[in-house]
């Protein structure tokens, strides 16, 4: 019992770490995020709320990460759960080239989709038990992001990726070290809209396709 408790408090002051170096990084990004929602794809009498922030765990080469992740949300035209990924900012900038920016963006809507779920937001709650799945559920962002640093901003000139994903609540998940991960499992399931990513970034920094 004695050990199952230091498990348990050493886990939690890794999950305070990680969250604190998280926003550290992010602050830094935070000057160059939208301050406001994006245009409405349709069902344009929903308006964007937000934007909010929330964290995300990873486990990279078995050592975590945190990602910080900035997005709005609405509910759109009674039937849809939306959300627009605005802002992403890694607590470790490493940790950002072990994964695809489509990979990214499955973490930055799971991250979304969780913090909607946690603040017991009515219109997030009819969820189906995995194995089944909700397909009410859709992501907007940036078609094309750069990486600076390990925050990562909308390309300018980028298009816009507009896609459904497959959400269900998983009773069983944990995250690294045995901190309770988020609960919501979600995987792409239909673009719906990709538009082109500029072709060169004042960096000379080749801009990441979300829609890949």
């Amino acid at each position: 019992m004695n050990i199952y408790i230091r498990q348990q408090k050493s886990a939690t002051i890794l999950w305070l770490l990680l969250t604190i170096m998280s926003f550290v990084s992010f602050s830094n990004a935070n000057a160059q995020c939208p301050t406001s929602c994006p245009p409405t794809p349709d069902c344009h009498a929903d308006a964007w709320n937000g934007p909010e922030q929330t964290t995300y765990i990873l486990c990279v080469g078995g050592r975590p990460c945190t990602i910080t992740v900035q997005y709005c949300y609405r509910r759109a035209c009674g039937v849809f759960n939306d959300v627009a990924v605005t802002c992403i900012a890694f607590s470790d900038p490493s940790c950002a080239s072990n994964y695809t920016m489509a990979q990214i963006g499955e973490f930055a809507a799971n991250a979304a989709f969780n913090h909607r779920y946690q603040q017991n937001d009515t219109n997030y709650t009819g969820i189906a038990t995995c194995p089944s799945f909700t397909v009410s559920w859709r992501v907007y962002a940036a078609s094309c992001w750069l990486n600076r640093d390990g925050n990562l901003l909308p390309c300018a000139g980028s298009g816009q990726c507009f896609a459904t994903y497959k959400v269900c609540l998983d009773l069983m998940q944990y995250g690294c070290n045995d901190v309770p991960q988020q609960r919501i499992r979600s995987t792409r399931a239909t673009v719906i809209a990709s538009g082109n990513c500029p072709q060169w970034t004042p960096e000379a920094t080749p801009c990441l396709e979300w829609c890949e």
